[in-house]
């Protein structure tokens, strides 16, 4: 799977956010190009675009205020999962962690189970002195208000799934 990637023309975007979750984001607010990417943080694939992709995306696009990047989160698996609300719970609107959990990938999801990857995730941000209540983010309750990390993930799932918007234009159902 590999990271998915949209263009959209216009300040509209696929996706209504809601005020209580901040979209993490990179570069001009006010960019007249928004690229937005659903990613996996299991995914070899999205980390790849991260190490190999997006460093000179950023140098040529974002750093010059042609481009925003917002990236949403995609979880294919349990462990995705738990890392997507860590990342979003902790979430100041800058990808810095997002950054962090894709180059650093093959040290935490390692093992045979989601506890395995939990774990490894649990000691890759205590051992880099992340101070992250880890625990806390692994319930359905993680930030406040409680579910809403959760319903802005599943929410970006389902747009993707149903929709794409460029340029004022609507697309339904091309994805399903």
């Amino acid at each position: 799977v590999l990271t998915i990637l949209f263009l959209t023309f216009s300040a509209k975007t696929i996706a209504d956010t809601s005020n209580s979750i901040r979209q993490i984001y990179e570069g001009n607010e006010d960019a007249k190009v928004t690229i937005i990417t659903y990613e996996s943080l299991t995914c070899s694939h999205c980390a790849d675009f991260h190490k190999n992709v997006y460093p000179q995306l950023k140098k040529e696009f974002i750093d010059t205020g042609l481009v925003k990047i917002e990236f949403r989160h995609f979880p294919l698996d349990l462990a995705a999962l738990n890392a997507s609300k860590v990342a979003q719970c902790n979430n100041d609107g800058k990808p810095d962690l997002l950054h962090f959990l894709f180059s650093n990938q093959q040290k935490w999801t390692i093992g045979e189970t989601v506890e395995d990857a939990n774990t490894n995730l649990k000691k890759l941000l205590k051992d880099e002195n992340i101070d992250i209540d880890f625990e806390k983010y692994l319930h359905l309750n993680a930030c406040v208000p409680p579910p809403e990390p959760l319903r802005f993930i599943i929410k970006a799932i389902f747009i993707l799934s149903i929709s794409l918007t460029i340029s004022d234009k609507s697309f339904k159902g091309i994805f399903q």
